[in-house]
């Protein structure tokens, strides 16, 4: 993709381009600083959320009904206790993981999985933090081995 050069002296931006002025910011010199920078041909890096897996050893789990007044942050969603290991580069809780009860399909994955005793990845995404700590929310859980092609 070719790179285009905009200036603001064209003719096509003569009617929302303001006049600078010196001294202090003005409202104008804002405007014209906002738009500079949203026609610059520098290329802008989206931020993405960072997801984290690794193979786990479900110990006990722990679910809060949807309203807790003691722990209004804590209310629908289920604890799950694991093996304490490092989520990747994460700042997530190593020994726990929180599943949304609205994600029935991972609750219920989750239970088939410690029933048939194969083996357990949980993937944790590191802004999903449901309780506004470190405890970083469950977006995929893995059963058994993944076939290799």
């Amino acid at each position: 993709m070719e790179a285009v050069e905009l200036s603001l002296k064209e003719p096509r931006f003569a009617a929302v381009t303001p006049q600078l002025t010196t001294g202090p910011r003005t409202t104008n010199s804002r405007i014209a600083i906002a738009l500079a920078i949203a026609l610059s041909p520098m290329p802008i890096k989206p931020l993405h959320a960072a997801e984290y897996g690794r193979s786990v050893i479900v110990g006990a789990s722990l679910t809060m009904a949807a309203a807790r007044p003691a722990y209004p942050n804590s209310t629908d969603l289920m604890l799950v206790y694991v093996n304490p290991a490092p989520w990747g580069a994460s700042t997530c809780r190593q020994d726990a993981v929180a599943i949304k009860k609205s994600d029935t399909h991972l609750l219920a994955h989750l239970l088939t999985a410690m029933q048939s005793g194969e083996p357990i990845a949980f993937y944790i995404d590191d802004t999903l933090r449901p309780t506004g700590d470190n405890l970083c929310q469950v977006t995929l859980i893995q059963v058994g081995a993944l076939p290799t092609n």
